[in-house]
């Protein structure tokens, strides 16, 4: 049997088309971060994270739950472990995310708040002055805030205003903290926590045309000073990175994102001396987001180390799980 519908029953369906797609953009933000936090002990200059800055309607709230896993050299501090003599590091992590974001308007612009909390257990072995060690740490990770603006091209509106709205350009800033609260031992290498503040300012801008969406983001990260790793100071230049992201939609829902990226900087000094550990990495990524139901969805996720000089080179697969509610939905 055909169903005619009529003009305001389908103009409904689109305002909830474009209400689901944008609530994708926010709930994948928050998967990358969760999925390359790493207990926020270095912050990695990838953090892949693509439609950032997508508009939502305001008042729309992301509960998200999942699972990362990370194999490789992970959660390291490298100018500790040269200085230590460690060789042949290798790790695994396991980490269950617990994140939230709500979508607000900002002085007619669309923004969004979120919080992310890791919980972290993880093994990791190498060789310590010419000796094998093997160590495992089970804590709460640094947690993370972010607040993200659409400066252009994503203006704050309630869900009725969607029927009308289409994305096409948009140009936006955010701004990502770790917050020095996770598990520390200054008399330990390997620690779950970094016992110093973390910083990303980011400016991004996306052009969305038909099903395809490309972006570009250029971002830094900036670091206070750690006063006590194994009893001495620990500094760090800024990591600057840059990203590049191509995303399709197959249908409401189901889309698929590659991403790339390449970050640089970050030189260390310890103890008032600067190290040979200058930081050049790129990575790989691929996200496929698929509906479960109106309000559910999952997220898988992968990013990978293509090239790095020194520091962290690993493989991260996350499966995450979201829920949404608010704005009308």
């Amino acid at each position: 049997m055909i169903v005619l519908q009529s003009q305001a029953a389908w103009m409904r369906q689109e305002t909830m088309r474009e209400m689901t797609g944008n609530s994708r953009a926010i709930s994948i933000a928050v998967a990358i971060l969760a999925c390359t936090c790493l207990a926020g002990r270095s912050a990695s200059a990838q953090d892949l994270e693509p439609r950032a800055f997508s508009n939502a309607p305001v008042g729309l709230n992301f509960l998200i739950a999942g699972y990362a896993y990370s194999s490789g050299a992970v959660l390291f501090d490298d100018a500790l472990a040269a200085a230590l003599q460690i060789q042949e590091a290798s790790g695994t992590l396991h980490q269950g995310v617990f994140s939230y974001i709500r979508a607000i308007g900002l002085f007619g612009m669309s923004g969004r708040l979120g919080a992310i909390v890791p919980v972290v257990s993880g093994d990791w072995e190498g060789i310590l002055a010419d000796t094998f060690a093997a160590v495992s740490r089970d804590g709460l990770g640094d947690p993370r805030l972010l607040f993200s603006v659409g400066l252009i091209g994503a203006p704050a509106l309630r869900a009725a205003d969607f029927v009308t709205y289409r994305e096409r350009t948009v140009f936006g800033a955010s701004l990502q903290v770790i917050v020095p609260l996770g598990q520390y031992d200054p008399n330990r290498l390997i620690n779950l926590g970094s016992n110093r503040w973390a910083f990303k300012p980011r400016l991004g801008i996306s052009h969305t045309a038909d099903r395809w969406t490309f972006e570009f983001f250029a971002a830094a990260w900036l670091f206070t000073d750690n006063p006590d790793a194994l009893g001495q100071r620990v500094e760090q230049d800024p990591i600057f990175a840059l990203q590049g992201h191509v995303i399709h939609q197959f249908r409401r829902g189901l889309w698929l994102a590659i991403n790339f990226g390449f970050g640089s900087g970050g030189r260390s000094t310890v103890g008032g001396e600067i190290k040979d550990d200058f930081r050049k990495d790129s990575r790989f990524g691929a996200q496929l987001a698929v509906p479960l139901a109106r309000r559910h969805s999952l997220k898988l996720i992968y990013v990978s180390n293509v090239s790095t000089s020194i520091g962290a080179d690993f493989d991260t697969v996350s499966l995450l799980y979201q829920y949404r509610w608010g704005a009308g939905i």
